[in-house]
């Protein structure tokens, strides 16, 4: 059975999000299912889901960026 992780954060403009974004392409590409971004009026949405073979350590940096940068939604 296939499980995948999912992260939705919150980013209160675009520059944000699109820094959240190139980070995602440089570091985390061949983990990555699909990456969704949302524009609401007052803030950006990305709902990150990663395939269930990211390295532990990767998972864990990752949670760390985002949560540097964003709100956990």
């Amino acid at each position: 059975m296939k499980i995948n992780k999912e992260y939705i954060y919150s980013f209160p403009n675009a520059s944000f999000t699109l820094r959240v974004i190139q980070h995602l392409r440089n570091k985390y590409q061949p983990y990555l299912d699909s990456v969704a971004v949302i524009n609401l009026i007052d803030r950006w949405l990305v709902k990150i889901c990663l395939r269930n073979f990211i390295p532990v350590e990767l998972a864990e940096n990752l949670q760390a960026f985002l949560k540097e940068m964003g709100v956990c939604d």
